[in-house]
C-alpha cells in the first residue's frame, strides 16, 4: 500500500497529479505554507521536505524562495522579511532587498545580512528554519524533488542550548512515536518531564507545543520510551505537518538515527 502524501501535489513528466500515491523515482512536488506578522514578532519555523530537482546538494535560497511579489522587501534585518537559520552557535540571517547595494542582481533578492550579497548556503532536505514576516500574511511555496532513500539525523548536546534546528526531511507528516523511529536506539534521552529528557518543541505562533521523550509509562500502558505531550504525558494525537520546522534539544551525548523513507514512490 502506497503512502499519501497529504498536503502535497507531485508533479510529473505527464503532468499534475494531486495528493496521491505515485509510482515514479523523480517526483516533484510543494507545500503551501502560511506566514504571518500576526505571529509572535512574525515568526513561522518552517522545514524543507525536498530535495534539489536533479541534484543532492540541495537548494540556494534564492531558488527555494524566489517569488518577489510574495515578500518584503528593505534595506536590512529590521525592515524586511528575514530567514534566520540556526547554526549550533547562533544564526545565519538573510534579508529580502528592496535595493542593488550597488551591485547587479541585488534587488529583490535573499542577501546575507553581513555581506549583502546572496547567500552561497545550500538548504537541505531535513533543514527547519525561521521565517520573520515583516507586515501582513502571505502564502509561500516549498517545493522541489521528493526525497527518496534513508536520512541521517544528528543532534548532539554540544550545540548551544543543545538546540538543533530540523524537520522532518521526507515530504508527508511525521508521527514522533511512528513504530519505524527507533529513537531509543538512536541515543535518545528519556525522563519525566522537559528538564531532564530530549525534547522537540514546535513553535505554533504564539509559543511551543512540547514534547519529550519518556522515561516512565505515567501509569498508562505503552507510555514508556515515547514521545509525550508535556502537557497532558500523553501520546500526541496531532502528527507534525509537512511544512514545519522543530527544535530537537538534546539533553546529553549526540542522537544518531537513520529515518526510513516512509513512502514508496
Amino acid at each position: 500500500m502506497k503512502k499519501l502524501m497529504t498536503a502535497l501535489a507531485v508533479c510529473l513528466a505527464a503532468g499534475f497529479v494531486a495528493a496521491g500515491s505515485v509510482t515514479s523515482s523523480n517526483v516533484v512536488g510543494y507545500v503551501n505554507v502560511s506566514v504571518s506578522s500576526a505571529n509572535v514578532a512574525g515568526y513561522s519555523m518552517l522545514g524543507l521536505a525536498f530535495d534539489k530537482v536533479g541534484s543532492p546538494d540541495g537548494q540556494l535560497l534564492n531558488e527555494l524562495l524566489p517569488n518577489a511579489s510574495n515578500f518584503v522587501g528593505g534595506y536590512d534585518d529590521t525592515d524586511s522579511d528575514t530567514i534566520s537559520v540556526w547554526n549550533g552557535i547562533g544564526y545565519d540571517i538573510y534579508f529580502f532587498s528592496a535595493s542593488d547595494f550597488g551591485a547587479a542582481n541585488q534587488n529583490n533578492v535573499w542577501l546575507d545580512i553581513n555581506t549583502t550579497q546572496q547567500p552561497t548556503k545550500r538548504f537541505l532536505s531535513g533543514t527547519g528554519f525561521w521565517f520573520r514576516r515583516h507586515s501582513g500574511s502571505a502564502t509561500i511555496t516549498l517545493a522541489g524533488q521528493v526525497p527518496t532513500g534513508s536520512f541521517s539525523l544528528s543532534c548532539p548536546a554540544s550545540n548551544v542550548g543543545g538546540f538543533s534546528q530540523v524537520a522532518y526531511p521526507f515530504s508527508t507528516t511525521l508521527n514522533l512515536n511512528d513504530a519505524s523511529l527507533n529513537w531509543l536506539a538512536a541515543g535518545a534521552t528519556g525522563g519525566y518531564d522537559d528538564t531532564d529528557s530530549d525534547t522537540i518543541s514546535v513553535w505554533n505562533g504564539i509559543g511551543y507545543d512540547i514534547y519529550f521523550f519518556s522515561a516512565s509509562d505515567f501509569g498508562a500502558p505503552n507510555q514508556n520510551n515515547k514521545w509525550l505531550d508535556i502537557n497532558t504525558t500523553q501520546q500526541p494525537v496531532t502528527p507534525i505537518a509537512l511544512g514545519k520546522g522543530m527544535w530537537y534539544r538534546k539533553h546529553g551525548g549526540t542522537l544518531t538515527m537513520t529515518l526510513p523513507q516512509p513512502y514508496t514512490l
